[in-house]
Protein backbone atom coordinates (compact mmCIF):
# COMPACT_ATOMS: atom_id res chain seq x y z
CA UNK A 1 0.00 0.00 0.00
CA UNK A 2 2.92 2.24 0.62
CA UNK A 3 4.01 2.03 -2.54
CA UNK A 4 0.88 2.27 -4.23
CA UNK A 5 0.52 5.90 -2.19
CA UNK A 6 4.02 6.95 -3.46
CA UNK A 7 2.99 6.19 -7.41
CA UNK A 8 -0.02 8.17 -6.62
CA UNK A 9 2.05 11.11 -5.26
CA UNK A 10 4.54 11.30 -8.10
CA UNK A 11 4.44 14.44 -9.96
CA UNK A 12 5.87 15.22 -13.44
CA UNK A 13 7.43 18.27 -15.17
CA UNK A 14 5.04 18.43 -18.37
CA UNK A 15 5.39 20.38 -22.09
CA UNK A 16 9.15 20.76 -21.32
CA UNK A 17 10.39 22.51 -24.29
CA UNK A 18 14.19 23.12 -25.21
CA UNK A 19 14.75 26.26 -28.04
CA UNK A 20 18.40 27.08 -29.59
CA UNK A 21 18.16 30.92 -29.25
CA UNK A 22 21.33 31.57 -31.67
CA UNK A 23 24.54 29.32 -31.42
CA UNK A 24 25.76 29.41 -27.87
CA UNK A 25 21.96 30.28 -25.92
CA UNK A 26 19.55 28.25 -25.10
CA UNK A 27 16.07 28.30 -24.03
CA UNK A 28 14.30 25.34 -21.42
CA UNK A 29 10.81 26.12 -20.65
CA UNK A 30 8.27 23.95 -18.46
CA UNK A 31 5.14 23.98 -16.78
CA UNK A 32 4.21 21.87 -13.08
CA UNK A 33 1.09 20.60 -10.89
CA UNK A 34 2.35 23.58 -8.40
CA UNK A 35 4.44 26.64 -8.40
CA UNK A 36 8.05 25.43 -7.57
CA UNK A 37 10.35 27.31 -5.34
CA UNK A 38 13.64 25.97 -7.15
CA UNK A 39 14.31 23.63 -10.10
CA UNK A 40 17.55 22.25 -11.09
CA UNK A 41 19.07 22.02 -14.28
CA UNK A 42 21.52 19.81 -14.88
CA UNK A 43 23.86 18.68 -17.80
CA UNK A 44 24.49 15.14 -19.03
CA UNK A 45 26.70 14.47 -22.19
CA UNK A 46 25.31 11.35 -22.56
CA UNK A 47 21.37 10.17 -22.33
CA UNK A 48 20.78 8.82 -19.22
CA UNK A 49 19.29 10.71 -16.13
CA UNK A 50 21.36 8.55 -14.00
CA UNK A 51 24.54 9.03 -15.69
CA UNK A 52 27.64 11.76 -14.79
CA UNK A 53 25.58 15.31 -14.05
CA UNK A 54 26.84 18.44 -13.81
CA UNK A 55 24.13 21.45 -12.25
CA UNK A 56 24.58 24.48 -14.55
CA UNK A 57 22.04 26.29 -13.11
CA UNK A 58 19.32 27.45 -10.26
CA UNK A 59 16.04 28.43 -11.39
CA UNK A 60 13.58 30.46 -8.83
CA UNK A 61 10.18 31.42 -8.82
CA UNK A 62 9.91 30.92 -12.75
CA UNK A 63 9.11 27.77 -15.13
CA UNK A 64 11.62 28.87 -18.15
CA UNK A 65 15.55 29.69 -17.89
CA UNK A 66 18.24 30.71 -20.76
CA UNK A 67 21.74 29.55 -20.38
CA UNK A 68 25.07 29.22 -21.80
CA UNK A 69 25.42 25.96 -24.02
CA UNK A 70 27.57 24.12 -22.18
CA UNK A 71 29.32 22.35 -25.16
CA UNK A 72 28.82 23.38 -28.55
CA UNK A 73 30.82 20.50 -30.45
CA UNK A 74 28.19 17.90 -29.39
CA UNK A 75 24.91 16.52 -28.20
CA UNK A 76 24.07 17.68 -25.06
CA UNK A 77 21.25 16.09 -22.41
CA UNK A 78 19.44 18.31 -19.87
CA UNK A 79 17.75 17.09 -16.54
CA UNK A 80 15.22 18.93 -14.58
CA UNK A 81 15.16 17.95 -11.23
CA UNK A 82 12.63 19.54 -8.09
CA UNK A 83 11.42 17.78 -4.91
CA UNK A 84 8.65 15.43 -4.99
CA UNK A 85 9.19 15.75 -8.95
CA UNK A 86 10.50 12.63 -11.24
CA UNK A 87 13.22 13.91 -13.01
CA UNK A 88 12.83 14.31 -16.37
CA UNK A 89 15.71 14.45 -19.56
CA UNK A 90 15.07 16.33 -22.69
CA UNK A 91 17.41 17.41 -25.51
CA UNK A 92 17.15 19.44 -28.58
CA UNK A 93 14.94 17.78 -31.16
CA UNK A 94 16.40 19.43 -34.05
CA UNK A 95 20.23 19.20 -34.49
CA UNK A 96 21.93 22.52 -35.13
CA UNK A 97 23.74 21.48 -38.31
CA UNK A 98 24.28 23.92 -41.15
CA UNK A 99 23.90 21.69 -43.77
CA UNK A 100 20.74 20.30 -43.15
CA UNK A 101 17.00 22.23 -42.28
CA UNK A 102 15.32 19.06 -40.79
CA UNK A 103 17.83 16.34 -39.16
CA UNK A 104 15.91 15.63 -35.55
CA UNK A 105 15.58 13.29 -32.63
CA UNK A 106 12.42 11.65 -32.44
CA UNK A 107 13.11 10.53 -28.84
CA UNK A 108 11.40 11.87 -25.82
CA UNK A 109 7.67 11.56 -26.71
CA UNK A 110 5.83 9.53 -24.48
CA UNK A 111 3.53 6.67 -24.92
CA UNK A 112 0.51 5.38 -23.98
CA UNK A 113 1.49 3.53 -21.16
CA UNK A 114 3.43 6.61 -19.45
CA UNK A 115 7.27 6.09 -20.57
CA UNK A 116 8.87 8.03 -22.90
CA UNK A 117 11.15 7.14 -26.41
CA UNK A 118 14.81 7.09 -25.41
CA UNK A 119 17.16 9.74 -27.13
CA UNK A 120 19.91 9.44 -29.28
CA UNK A 121 18.15 6.54 -30.61
CA UNK A 122 16.23 7.04 -33.94
CA UNK A 123 17.00 9.98 -36.20
CA UNK A 124 14.93 11.52 -39.13
CA UNK A 125 16.54 13.70 -42.20
CA UNK A 126 16.70 15.46 -45.08
CA UNK A 127 19.52 14.53 -47.62
CA UNK A 128 22.64 14.66 -46.04
CA UNK A 129 24.82 15.44 -48.75
CA UNK A 130 25.04 19.41 -47.63
CA UNK A 131 26.77 18.68 -44.22
CA UNK A 132 30.00 20.67 -43.67
CA UNK A 133 32.89 19.14 -42.39
CA UNK A 134 31.80 21.01 -38.39
CA UNK A 135 28.00 19.09 -38.87
CA UNK A 136 30.11 15.95 -39.85
CA UNK A 137 32.32 16.13 -36.50
CA UNK A 138 29.41 16.36 -34.70
CA UNK A 139 27.45 13.91 -36.16
CA UNK A 140 30.51 11.06 -35.34
CA UNK A 141 29.55 12.01 -31.50
CA UNK A 142 26.14 11.00 -31.70
CA UNK A 143 27.31 7.31 -32.44
CA UNK A 144 25.67 6.07 -35.21
CA UNK A 145 25.84 2.79 -36.69
CA UNK A 146 23.22 3.10 -39.64
CA UNK A 147 22.11 5.58 -42.58
CA UNK A 148 18.90 3.89 -44.10
CA UNK A 149 18.53 6.25 -47.52
CA UNK A 150 14.95 6.12 -48.90
CA UNK A 151 16.04 8.12 -52.21
CA UNK A 152 16.01 6.73 -55.66
CA UNK A 153 18.68 5.92 -57.55
CA UNK A 154 18.61 9.14 -59.19
CA UNK A 155 17.94 11.32 -55.98
CA UNK A 156 21.05 9.26 -54.72
CA UNK A 157 23.40 10.17 -57.68
CA UNK A 158 22.96 13.53 -57.74
CA UNK A 159 23.75 14.10 -54.21
CA UNK A 160 25.30 10.91 -52.46
CA UNK A 161 25.34 10.62 -48.47
CA UNK A 162 28.99 11.39 -47.53
CA UNK A 163 30.95 8.30 -46.37
CA UNK A 164 31.51 7.77 -42.48
CA UNK A 165 33.98 5.79 -40.80
CA UNK A 166 31.54 3.24 -38.53
CA UNK A 167 28.33 3.49 -40.52
CA UNK A 168 26.74 1.59 -42.69
CA UNK A 169 25.01 2.90 -45.05
CA UNK A 170 21.78 1.52 -47.08
CA UNK A 171 19.79 2.61 -49.87
CA UNK A 172 16.10 1.44 -50.64
CA UNK A 173 13.68 3.43 -52.42
CA UNK A 174 11.21 4.52 -50.01
CA UNK A 175 8.80 3.99 -53.25
CA UNK A 176 7.80 0.95 -54.83
CA UNK A 177 7.27 2.28 -58.57
CA UNK A 178 11.32 3.70 -57.84
CA UNK A 179 12.95 0.79 -57.17
CA UNK A 180 16.11 0.46 -59.38
CA UNK A 181 15.21 3.45 -61.79
CA UNK A 182 16.48 6.62 -61.93
CA UNK A 183 13.38 8.34 -61.32
CA UNK A 184 13.12 10.96 -58.80
CA UNK A 185 10.40 11.74 -56.35
CA UNK A 186 11.06 15.30 -55.44
CA UNK A 187 9.09 18.17 -56.23
CA UNK A 188 11.34 19.52 -58.78
CA UNK A 189 11.55 16.31 -60.79
CA UNK A 190 7.63 15.93 -60.87
CA UNK A 191 7.24 19.42 -61.95
CA UNK A 192 9.77 18.72 -64.76
CA UNK A 193 8.43 15.84 -66.11
CA UNK A 194 5.30 18.01 -66.65
CA UNK A 195 3.73 20.41 -68.56
CA UNK A 196 2.50 22.51 -66.07
CA UNK A 197 1.82 22.99 -62.32
CA UNK A 198 -1.59 21.93 -62.59
CA UNK A 199 -1.25 18.91 -65.06
CA UNK A 200 -0.21 17.50 -61.36
CA UNK A 201 -4.20 17.38 -60.54
CA UNK A 202 -5.52 18.56 -57.25
CA UNK A 203 -3.42 20.43 -54.79
CA UNK A 204 -1.75 16.89 -52.68
CA UNK A 205 -3.49 14.29 -54.56
CA UNK A 206 -0.29 12.96 -56.03
CA UNK A 207 1.75 13.01 -52.88
CA UNK A 208 -1.84 11.32 -50.98
CA UNK A 209 -1.70 8.52 -53.71
CA UNK A 210 2.58 8.48 -52.87
CA UNK A 211 1.72 7.62 -49.53
CA UNK A 212 -0.69 4.96 -50.04
CA UNK A 213 2.14 3.28 -52.04
CA UNK A 214 4.77 3.84 -49.41
CA UNK A 215 2.28 1.89 -46.64
CA UNK A 216 2.09 -1.51 -48.03
CA UNK A 217 4.76 -4.70 -48.72
CA UNK A 218 7.43 -1.59 -48.70
CA UNK A 219 10.65 -3.06 -49.17
CA UNK A 220 12.02 -0.25 -47.33
CA UNK A 221 10.14 -0.15 -44.43
CA UNK A 222 10.39 -3.77 -44.23
CA UNK A 223 14.15 -3.09 -43.83
CA UNK A 224 14.22 -0.58 -41.11
CA UNK A 225 11.29 -1.99 -38.99
CA UNK A 226 14.03 -5.13 -39.41
CA UNK A 227 17.20 -2.74 -38.36
CA UNK A 228 14.96 -1.57 -35.11
CA UNK A 229 15.28 -5.09 -33.81
CA UNK A 230 18.87 -4.92 -33.09
CA UNK A 231 20.04 -2.21 -31.07
CA UNK A 232 23.64 -2.90 -32.14
CA UNK A 233 22.41 -1.27 -35.27
CA UNK A 234 21.24 2.01 -33.46
CA UNK A 235 21.49 4.65 -33.85
CA UNK A 236 20.20 5.11 -37.16
CA UNK A 237 19.58 8.13 -39.35
CA UNK A 238 16.70 7.29 -41.83
CA UNK A 239 16.15 9.94 -44.67
CA UNK A 240 15.38 10.69 -48.06
CA UNK A 241 15.38 14.46 -49.99
CA UNK A 242 13.37 17.01 -47.78
CA UNK A 243 12.67 14.51 -45.31
CA UNK A 244 8.99 14.65 -44.69
CA UNK A 245 6.90 12.24 -46.63
CA UNK A 246 8.81 8.54 -47.04
CA UNK A 247 10.91 9.53 -43.62
CA UNK A 248 7.58 10.68 -42.20
CA UNK A 249 6.08 7.41 -42.83
CA UNK A 250 9.31 5.38 -41.46
CA UNK A 251 9.71 7.47 -38.34
CA UNK A 252 5.61 7.25 -38.04
CA UNK A 253 6.19 3.30 -38.04
CA UNK A 254 8.85 3.65 -35.53
CA UNK A 255 7.18 5.61 -33.04
CA UNK A 256 3.95 3.28 -33.38
CA UNK A 257 5.38 0.69 -32.58
CA UNK A 258 6.92 1.99 -29.78
CA UNK A 259 2.93 2.48 -28.75
CA UNK A 260 3.45 6.62 -29.22
CA UNK A 261 -0.52 7.47 -29.74
CA UNK A 262 -1.45 8.42 -33.42
CA UNK A 263 -1.84 11.91 -32.36
CA UNK A 264 1.55 12.38 -30.97
CA UNK A 265 2.80 10.65 -34.57
CA UNK A 266 1.08 13.49 -36.57
CA UNK A 267 2.64 16.10 -34.68
CA UNK A 268 5.84 14.95 -35.04
CA UNK A 269 5.18 14.54 -39.09
CA UNK A 270 3.89 18.04 -38.93
CA UNK A 271 6.66 19.54 -37.08
CA UNK A 272 8.59 19.44 -40.72
CA UNK A 273 6.78 22.55 -41.72
CA UNK A 274 7.94 24.38 -38.92
CA UNK A 275 11.59 23.55 -39.64
CA UNK A 276 11.60 23.67 -43.38
CA UNK A 277 9.24 27.05 -43.33
CA UNK A 278 12.18 29.50 -44.43
CA UNK A 279 13.20 26.78 -47.30
CA UNK A 280 10.06 26.75 -48.60
CA UNK A 281 9.28 30.22 -48.18
CA UNK A 282 12.80 30.59 -49.99
CA UNK A 283 11.64 28.17 -52.74
CA UNK A 284 8.34 30.02 -53.49
CA UNK A 285 9.77 33.75 -54.20
CA UNK A 286 12.67 31.97 -56.06
CA UNK A 287 10.02 30.64 -58.58
CA UNK A 288 8.19 33.60 -58.85
CA UNK A 289 8.33 33.49 -62.43
CA UNK A 290 6.04 30.42 -62.27
CA UNK A 291 3.77 30.96 -59.95
CA UNK A 292 1.84 33.23 -60.78
CA UNK A 293 -1.24 33.28 -59.44
CA UNK A 294 -2.69 31.36 -56.26
CA UNK A 295 -4.10 28.30 -57.87
CA UNK A 296 -0.06 27.43 -58.82
CA UNK A 297 1.01 28.43 -55.57
CA UNK A 298 -1.42 26.00 -53.70
CA UNK A 299 -0.32 23.10 -56.09
CA UNK A 300 3.46 24.40 -55.16
CA UNK A 301 3.00 24.37 -51.87
CA UNK A 302 1.14 21.00 -51.54
CA UNK A 303 4.32 19.52 -52.84
CA UNK A 304 6.65 21.18 -50.93
CA UNK A 305 4.29 21.24 -47.19
CA UNK A 306 3.68 18.13 -44.98
CA UNK A 307 -0.02 18.01 -44.36
CA UNK A 308 -2.38 16.05 -41.93
CA UNK A 309 -4.47 14.41 -44.46
CA UNK A 310 -1.43 13.23 -46.43
CA UNK A 311 -0.95 11.08 -43.04
CA UNK A 312 -4.37 10.32 -42.11
CA UNK A 313 -4.86 8.92 -45.74
CA UNK A 314 -2.05 6.46 -44.99
CA UNK A 315 -3.36 5.47 -41.53
CA UNK A 316 -7.01 5.12 -42.65
CA UNK A 317 -6.00 2.98 -45.27
CA UNK A 318 -3.92 0.48 -43.06
CA UNK A 319 -7.27 0.73 -40.76
CA UNK A 320 -9.44 -0.10 -43.60
CA UNK A 321 -7.12 -2.71 -44.93
CA UNK A 322 -5.92 -4.13 -41.41
CA UNK A 323 -8.56 -3.36 -39.01
CA UNK A 324 -5.93 -2.19 -36.67
CA UNK A 325 -2.09 -0.20 -36.40
CA UNK A 326 -1.19 -3.34 -34.32
CA UNK A 327 -2.48 -5.82 -36.67
CA UNK A 328 -0.32 -3.99 -40.15
CA UNK A 329 2.38 -4.15 -37.50
CA UNK A 330 2.37 -7.88 -37.03
CA UNK A 331 1.31 -9.00 -40.83
CA UNK A 332 3.57 -6.35 -42.45
CA UNK A 333 6.78 -6.53 -40.30
CA UNK A 334 6.13 -9.36 -38.05
CA UNK A 335 5.89 -7.30 -35.23
CA UNK A 336 3.41 -9.79 -32.44
CA UNK A 337 3.17 -9.19 -28.99
CA UNK A 338 6.44 -10.23 -28.31
CA UNK A 339 8.85 -8.51 -30.40
CA UNK A 340 6.83 -4.96 -29.25
CA UNK A 341 7.04 -5.81 -26.03
CA UNK A 342 11.18 -6.06 -26.73
CA UNK A 343 11.60 -3.41 -28.95
CA UNK A 344 9.87 -0.91 -26.12
CA UNK A 345 12.19 -2.58 -23.14
CA UNK A 346 15.01 -1.56 -25.38
CA UNK A 347 13.89 2.23 -26.43
CA UNK A 348 11.71 3.24 -23.59
CA UNK A 349 12.40 5.11 -20.75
Amino acid sequence: MDFLKVEKEKKYFKNVKITRINDNKINISWKSEEELNQVKIYWNKTPEINGIEECITTVEGKAEVIFDDPDTNRRNYFILKAEGYDPEIVAEVLIPFKGTSNFRDIGGYKTKDGRRVKWNVFYRSDELAGLTEEDIEYLKTLGIKTILDYRSKGEVNAKPDPLIEGIKNLNISGMKSLDNSDVNFDMFSLIKESKSLEALGKPGELLKKGYLEMVFENKAFKKLMECIEYPDKMPIIQHCTAGKDRTGIGSALILLALGVPEETVIEDYLLTNIYRSNMNEALIKSLSNLLMDEDSKEIFKSFIEVRREYIESALNAIKERYGSIDEYLEKEYGFNKEKRARLQQNYLL
